[in-house]
């Protein structure tokens, strides 16, 4: 049986969130002297702030208490992940056993995907090629045509898609058969429903409303 250290687990998980035992306090509604007993081995948590301390780090009751299973004869499990087995193509860091959530963490990762997919996911940086439903980024979109909607955290460059475009950044696509929706400029082919952008729009034809922050030019 492994040794239960949740007073080294807490340490260590909350140095590696990047976070102070003031944080922890606060979120967990104790005071910084309590954490730092914790952290000491002076005493260790309330039972009913375990699953609460495990749900804020991310981490499975048993991980928090420093237990692992032993996979060496084994697949390792992926019971605890934060999806449903739908088939989506998702693309995950992790360091150690922790998943990587952040968008800014993950601003130097880009998957890549050769293939054509049902749906495609992931926090980071997406580049691949056709996508026969919806693909979605915590950072940049660059891929071919989209058979359903597209969404990225910042900019979007894609072929034609057949659903709605959201990006935080800028969108540059073919034909967009959905309403686009971008923080900064928009650059595309014909749209099929409303456009709005926090900065400059260059399309074809607009069935829906437009809204700009910046200037409107349609192609000829």
């Amino acid at each position: 049986m492994a040794e239960l250290n949740i007073n080294q687990q807490i340490a260590s998980l909350r140095k590696d969130k990047g976070i102070t035992q003031e944080d922890l306090a606060n979120h967990l509604g104790v005071t910084n002297q309590t954490v730092s007993k914790w952290e000491l081995a002076a005493c260790c948590p309330d039972i009913q702030l375990i699953p609460e301390i495990a749900d804020y780090f991310n981490v499975t009751i048993d991980e928090l208490f420093g237990r692992t299973a032993d996979t060496s004869n084994t697949d390792v499990s992926i019971n605890s992940v934060p999806w449903d087995d739908d088939g989506t193509l998702r693309a995950v860091v992790f360091i150690g056993r922790r998943l990587m959530k952040k968008t800014d963490d993950l601003s130097k990762f880009t998957f890549e995907y050769d293939g054509e997919a049902l749906n495609v996911e992931c926090q980071c940086n997406i580049t691949c090629g056709d996508v026969e439903g919806d693909v979605g980024a915590g950072r940049d979109v660059s891929c071919s045509d989209v058979g359903g909607g597209a969404n990225a955290g910042r900019d979007i460059k894609c072929g034609d898609v057949c659903g709605n475009v959201n990006s935080g950044a800028g969108t540059n696509c073919g034909d967009i058969d959905g309403k686009v929706n971008a923080g900064t400029s928009i650059t595309c082919g014909d749209i099929c429903g409303n456009i709005s952008s926090g900065g400059n729009i260059s399309c074809g034809d607009v069935d829906g409303d437009i809204n700009a922050g910046g200037s409107v030019t349609y192609k000829s």
